[in-house]
């Protein structure tokens, strides 16, 4: 009724209704928030057709107040209309560009990063033109606020970043760009340019006096050193940022320090502190009611889910992660989402569920080559052994050097190698040298899936290269210190690996005990995939018992005998392709190399007579 009321009167008469009602507010003289809105609601209304200059005042104030009790979204409301009040009351251009920003901020945490950004690259057009140093400075370190930086480079960021560089002489301002600079162009020609230029900026933070400066270096320096080495440094690095980010209070940079730092702790295998900093970022997202802040958060949680076994918390993470990402416009949102599920479904359901998926993003983000081991894994572990070595051999060029150096690498090789050894590929020894140097830290994909111990996979290389002794004790290790960490996930899979091969080298009841052992696990947490490979595994300790399908026996025993593939379609009225097919899962179960193993092994074990 009182809006059918109000929106039958004039518009003039509805204007002057509100300018009365902004009058008796403000003759209240009270401060409060709901009067401190009301106030602005209906100053702004009046102004509507009059003089902006008046309502100008209570808009800034309701916005700014709105952002002092973490309603960002309000925040950000009142900000624009105080913008749209500018325009009107055609403000002098400073004050106009410092309020484009200050309403980006609050679009920022209010997660409404393109309109935040178009705001800042409105202030940076205004500063260039009337040559204001330190706005262009701000602006274009406000723009680099609203990219999550990842995978690829933001060419128009990293050009008004340098513009902005170029002509400060600002001290702070020009290692704060110089910060960013380096972080942007971390993706662009390998990292070792971009660590060069963190090194220098934060040369010069530590000469400036600064802590504030100081923490801006620091976090550059932590961000470009990521890669396959440098592990420790960047802890220490870690460690000081949020140290320092803390006692400046520059909860940005804490936060982002924190996030790095947990991602570094998790690799090294330090569970007890990732779990501490996943617990703090949780508590820092919920006090600050940042949108982008609670995705990071949310990711962390689902990753913490997973190692411990919390199967059900981590899928629900892991897509509200997901959901949540894609609702801010993080664009590598899909890529931790399909990296984090593929952790999980692979001991569940399998991975084939989840390849048209996996080949979307993909497709979407071709920057992220870590995507591509992921495809190769799933096609590998679905008897696709083609289309594995396929997307092997694309990145296998000059010893893989097409996977980039960066916090990505250990995770690509890692998968690329257990989809290379499962599918006989000729790179296996190859990324055995590549991931050797990285045993005794847990593989991290991003910001984080965690796939367990990097000596797990070198394990299952060294299998395939026919060194068994090595693979025991690379599988072994990876088995220690899965289960020192508590994480039954990955324990229960290196035990499914480690009873083949011990069952291979002739252990059988070691390799029962391991096989039961994962088959409990699983079904406790309801990993159907894993538990029936470890029950496989279980069985094929039993003398009666062996390993394969009942038409991959029949193949088996025609290869014993010596028929050729043609022969075997024929006898047994499938296809040709078919028979290769069973051909290549009946080696990855019983380890061996080629066909004249596989017929070995069957004459030995008694297979082929089944």
């Amino acid at each position: 009724m009182q809006a059918a009321i109000y929106g039958g009167l004039p518009y003039g008469e509805r204007t002057l209704l509100h300018r009365h009602a902004a009058a008796a507010i403000a003759a209240l003289n009270r401060d409060d928030d709901e009067t401190v809105s009301a106030l602005a609601y209906h100053s702004y209304r009046g102004s509507l057709g009059g003089d902006p200059g008046a309502a100008l005042g209570h808009v800034l104030a309701a916005g700014r107040r709105a952002g002092q009790r973490l309603a960002f979204e309000e925040a950000a409301r009142w900000l624009g209309c105080a913008l749209e009040l500018t325009e009107r009351a055609a403000v002098d251009p400073r004050t106009y560009m410092s309020l484009l920003c200050e309403a980006a901020d609050a679009e920022i945490s209010a997660g409404a990063a393109a309109m935040a950004r178009s705001h800042y690259e409105s202030a940076a057009g205004l500063a260039r033109r009337h040559r204001d140093t330190a706005m262009l400075a701000r602006a274009a370190l406000g723009v680099g606020s609203t990219v999550v930086t990842a995978g690829h480079v933001d060419w128009p960021l990293v050009r008004l970043l340098q513009e902005a560089d170029a002509c400060s002489e600002n001290v702070a301002a020009r290692v704060s760009l110089q910060s960013r600079l380096a972080i942007e162009l971390y993706w662009h020609q390998g990292s070792e340019p971009s660590r060069q230029r963190s090194l220098a900026a934060l040369a010069a933070a530590e000469t400036s006096g600064s802590d504030e400066v100081l923490t801006v270096a620091l976090h550059a320096r932590q961000f470009t050193l990521r890669g396959p080495g440098n592990l420790d440094e960047r802890i220490a690095i870690g460690e000081r940022l949020t140290e320092l980010a803390a006692g400046t209070g520059n909860t940005d940079l804490s936060f982002q320090g924190a996030v790095w730092l947990a991602a570094d702790v998790l690799r090294k295998g330090d569970l007890p502190r990732y779990r501490s900093l996943a617990e703090e970022l949780d508590a820092q997202a919920a006090r600050t009611r940042r949108p982008l802040w609670r995705w990071y958060s949310t990711v962390m949680r689902a990753q913490l889910a997973a190692v411990e076994g919390r199967v059900d918390n981590a899928y629900e993470a892991t897509e509200a992660a997901g959901a949540l990402g894609r609702q801010l416009g993080v664009e590598v949102a899909a890529a931790y989402r399909i990296g984090q599920l593929c952790v999980l479904h692979r001991e569940r359901h399998g991975l084939a569920p989840l390849l048209k998926d996996i080949q979307e993003v993909s497709a979407r983000l071709p920057y992220f080559v870590t995507i591509r081991a992921l495809a190769a894994l799933t096609a590998a572990t679905t008897g696709r052994h083609r289309s594995a070595a396929w997307e092997i051999d694309r990145l296998s060029g000059h010893d893989f050097a097409a996977v980039p150096g960066d916090a990505l690498w250990v995770a690509t090789i890692a998968l690329m190698l257990e989809a290379a050894a499962i599918s006989r590929s000729p790179h296996t020894r190859t990324l055995v040298g590549l991931l050797t140097p990285h045993r005794g830290t847990l593989v991290v994909q991003g910001l984080p899936s965690c796939w367990g111990s990097v000596d797990r996979f070198v394990g299952l290389g060294q299998r395939a290269l026919g060194d068994l002794r090595a693979a025991d004790r690379a599988l072994a290790d990876a088995l220690a210190m899965e289960s020192d960490l508590r994480a039954p996930i990955f324990a229960a899979r290196t035990k499914v690996d480690l009873s083949r091969l011990r069952l291979q080298c002739g252990s059988r009841r070691q390799a029962a005990e391991l096989a039961a052992e994962a088959a409990a696990t699983a079904e406790l947490l309801h990993l159907d995939a894993l538990a029936e490979e470890a029950r496989s595994a279980t069985g094929s300790a039993d003398p009666a018992w062996n390993p394969l399908s009942r038409r991959e026996r029949e193949v088996l025993a025609l290869v014993s005998e010596g028929e050729s593939n043609k022969d075997i379609a024929a006898r047994l009225v499938i296809s040709l392709n078919t028979v290769e097919r069973h051909l290549a899962n009946i080696y990855g179960k019983l380890g061996v190399r080629g066909r004249a193993d596989a017929a070995a092994y069957a004459v030995r074990s008694g297979l082929a007579s089944r």
